[in-house]
């Protein structure tokens, strides 16, 4: 909705308000998104009910019969691969670039974004016929800098910022496939997750490497609004991960 690659002569201010315009065209023809609400803004005139959309960034969740498109899983596999293959208390690099890595952002847990949702549902007289809303788990942002340390320490790890020694997160997966099939059968673990063709390829250097922006939101809308929980980031990323363990994704 606020843009992503296409920056240039498109770059909302931050932090990103449900306020803003939508982007202009060309880039603007590209996202189904806006043909959806103008259909639904439409049909939904003379309709009894109400509507709101919901928007978060980053989606951190667990789907237990694994997703196309989910960092959770893949940073999973990934650190419990470099754990395996250089030991507890090792340091990780960041696999992005030095702006990503300082780039401000708000993450949205699924588990967060179902409570916002359900309240937002509950309330008609708050989402009118497509009242927007920003969603993530915190109103606070954060960066991977800040984030990557307590990520890795969940696998008995130390996180360091990018540097020239750095793997990129897929290509790692697949040049140690051998030692995950390993773990694999050492920890009884499912068979069609690290090498799923449902994975998008690449898709981790999308958030990791070329998200190298700023693009923290403003959610000021649902909490003003008396929506007042928020989860801290291993609130979100652990929970997933504890989820995955449970089923067998990750030893």
């Amino acid at each position: 909705m606020y843009g992503f690659l296409e920056r240039e002569g498109h770059y909302f201010p931050v932090p990103l308000s449900e306020s803003l315009p939508r982007l202009k065209p060309p880039y603007s023809d590209q996202i189904f998104y806006h043909a959806q609400l103008d259909w639904l803004t439409e049909y939904s005139q003379d309709k009894p009910w109400f509507w709101s959309e919901t928007r978060p960034d980053i989606v951190v969740g667990f789907a237990p019969n694994h997703s196309a498109y989910s960092l959770a899983a893949s940073l999973g596999i990934y650190f419990s691969l470099w754990r395996a293959i250089n030991g507890k208390d090792s340091v990780v690099p960041f696999p992005g670039n030095s702006n990503s890595w300082k780039a401000k952002f708000n993450e949205a847990g699924s588990d967060m974004m179902a409570k916002q949702t359900i309240f937002l549902s509950l309330h008609p007289e708050i989402c009118g016929k497509g009242g927007a809303f920003n969603i993530a788990s915190n109103p606070k942002w954060e960066s991977w800098e800040t984030k990557w340390p307590k990520q890795c320490a969940y696998f008995g790890l130390k996180g360091g910022p990018p540097d020239a020694n750095k793997k990129e997160v897929r290509t790692y997966i697949n040049e140690n496939m051998y030692t995950w099939r390993h773990i694999e059968r050492e920890h009884g673990l499912r068979t069609d997750i690290a090498g799923s063709e449902l994975t998008i390829p690449g898709f981790e250097i999308l958030h990791l490497d070329l998200a190298d922006f700023d693009r923290q939101y403003d959610l000021s809308k649902i909490y003003d609004a008396g929506f007042d929980e928020k989860y801290e980031t291993m609130q979100t990323w652990g929970t997933t991960w504890n989820r995955m363990r449970m089923a067998r994704m990750i030893p």
